[in-house]
């Protein structure tokens, strides 16, 4: 399993923010800590359920971890540690899925990182609806992305 750099769980935990005990996210699925819908050990997480600080970072790194596998796999070209930290933010909040279906895989694969960092741009909707709050995380992944390490 690829280790995934501490730049990405800090991102995550900036934007996802914690919750320690189980609620309905935008879509009704049950949800806790940073975003988890299913823990690691692949249980569906429930509502009433709660966790501890520990556990919730936890589940965070080893998704992180399962994440950055992930991307590795379907991006055929080498990414530094930056572009590896904003692709795994990026994919945390939009699904590995979506990643493997996007011109942004794409176009890395073709080695345009330019335009590849552009494409952050276009993942700031919520059901047809522009959030402020995804155009925040869009514009620091990106400029992650397009940093040195």
């Amino acid at each position: 399993m690829t280790t995934a750099p501490q730049l990405a769980i800090d991102l995550i935990k900036e934007f996802e923010g914690c919750k320690l005990r189980s609620y309905l996210d935008g879509g009704g699925v049950p949800t806790i800590g940073y975003g988890t819908t299913i823990y690691s050990n692949g249980e569906k997480v429930m509502i009433g359920q709660d966790i501890s600080q520990d556990m919730a970072d936890f589940e965070l790194v080893t998704h992180c971890h399962q994440l950055a596998d992930g991307i590795i796999a379907c991006v055929y070209s080498e990414l530094n540690e930056n572009q590896l930290s904003a692709l795994i933010s990026l994919v945390y909040n939009i699904g590995m899925t979506a990643f493997q279906k996007s011109t942004m895989r794409k176009l890395i694969n073709l080695l345009e990182f330019e335009a590849a960092a552009n494409q952050f741009d276009r993942w700031v909707y919520d059901n047809k609806v522009k959030i402020q709050g995804l155009v925040n995380r869009r514009a620091k992944e990106k400029a992650v992305f397009l940093s040195t390490p």
